[in-house]
């Protein structure tokens, strides 16, 4: 399973440094597969969506993995492949050159393992999803710190502004600020400052592990934010209207006590705090 990334001081800090201990997640690493395994009345013009911590390639001179989708004669289907960045996050993505088969089982290979079955259904999907729904948005503002025991990160300052958005059926929100995104929308394929198949999104500086993604983020900074989203077939919300949102120290915008949530844990360092009696 994928681990969660978690707060760099503003959670270690506040839990003792004897039950916990720090390491960064890997930028690119996700772990991601759709149609997903055991899935039904898949559209006949599905794409297949892997994440980079299964393909790889994501050093210099590490090997890339092509995405393999078998039909039932066990032979690879023909299609193109492209890559979709955004933040810590990154998803390869494989568009066959023919709609599939209605009602056939098929099956998604990287490396030799395969890594998810499916069956499609008798339908293509045209219609785009909606657009993703802000639920909670959180900013953070910390100045540098002196690194402690039990810190994680350089204690460098870190700000930014994370977003949890509602995906509805969407396969990945992206999130866009000031109109950065170098995305080739049709093929779903290119750069955005953020996305995320699990709702959450962020953009900052002072990551504790990296993964920087606006390098003009402080105390008092705007930022112009927009988002969309993909379903399975790769049809595209579209954009949002753009909002202004301005760092601020920790706090949110949806009711309820200003305190960190878990969106803000979820994305505020890029650090994965494992019990340092867990076996792997």
């Amino acid at each position: 399973m994928k681990p969660l990334v978690a707060a760099l001081a503003l959670l270690a800090t506040s839990i003792p440094t004897s039950a916990l201990a720090c390491s960064c997640m890997e930028i690119g690493g996700t772990w991601f597969v759709a149609p997903a395994d055991g899935a039904l009345d898949v559209p006949t013009n599905a794409l297949v969506w892997v994440g980079g911590g299964i393909t790889r390639g994501l050093y210099e001179d590490e090997q890339q993995f092509p995405i393999e989708l078998i039909g039932p004669d066990e032979a690879p289907l023909p299609g193109t492949e492209g890559r979709l960045r955004g933040g810590w996050e990154l998803l390869d993505v494989f568009t066959p050159d023919f709609a599939l088969e209605p009602n056939t089982t098929y099956s998604i290979r990287v490396n030799g393992e395969i890594q998810s079955t499916f069956v499609t259904g008798l339908d293509a999907d045209t219609e785009p999803p909606a657009l993703p729904t802000e639920l909670e948005r959180n900013t953070w503002s910390r100045p540098p710190q002196p690194v402690a025991g039990g810190m994680c990160g350089d204690g460098r300052g870190s700000h930014g502004i994370s977003v949890q958005w509602d995906m509805g059926e969407a396969v990945v929100v992206l999130m866009d600020h000031d109109e950065r995104a170098a995305l080739d929308i049709e093929a779903a394929v290119g750069d955005v400052p953020s996305l995320s198949t699990s709702g959450y999104t962020s953009i900052g500086k002072g990551y504790g592990c990296g993964g920087d993604n606006w390098d003009e983020a402080r105390n008092g900074a705007e930022a112009t934010i927009r988002a969309g989203s993909y379903d399975l077939a790769g049809n595209f919300s579209g954009w949002s209207e753009p909002e202004t949102a301005v760092v601020r120290p920790a706090g949110c915008s949806a009711a309820g006590p200003a305190s960190p949530s878990v969106a803000l844990l979820l994305l505020l360092g890029g650090v994965v705090l494992r019990r340092r009696d867990e076996r792997y």
